[in-house]
This record gives structure tokens, sequence and C-alpha cells, in this order.
């Protein structure tokens, strides 16, 4: 919306813009282009979930080996 009809020339606040996109498109105009944008997002945020686990499982792995070599034999004693 703003950027077809330009934010410095039209006085264009959120109630206006959503009152034309109402008027013009009805109630479904407010969801057009969700469905491009979920399934863009949807695989990206999936893999970041899966990197973030697999690499929190690998840390905390690789956390109680080290936890255990160092207190396992008296190496502190």
């Amino acid at each position: 919306m703003l950027q077809v009809y330009g934010s410095r020339t039209n006085n264009l606040r959120f109630a206006s813009v959503v009152k034309h996109m109402l008027e013009e498109g009805g109630i479904t105009s407010l969801w057009r282009g969700n469905a491009i944008n979920i399934v863009k997002v949807v695989p990206e945020m999936a893999l970041k979930f899966m990197i973030y686990e697999q690499v929190y499982n690998q840390l905390l792995f690789f956390s109680q080996i080290i936890f255990k070599l160092l207190f396992a034999h008296s190496f502190w004693k």
C-alpha cells in the first residue's frame, strides 16, 4: 500500500490503510501473500530448530564426557 501511493505525499495511517484494503479486497486482502511467506519461513525455522537441537545435544554429550574425565580420576585431589 505505501509502496504504491508513497508515504510523503499521502498522509496514510495504519487504520486508513486497513480500511482501504478491506474496502478494496475484503477480509481476504489482509492475508494476501501470507501462504507464500509461510512456505518460505516454515522450512527455514524447522532447519534452524533441527540444527539447534543437534548442536545442543552434541555439546551436552561432550560436556558430560569431559566432566567424567575430570572427576572420575582423582584429578582435583
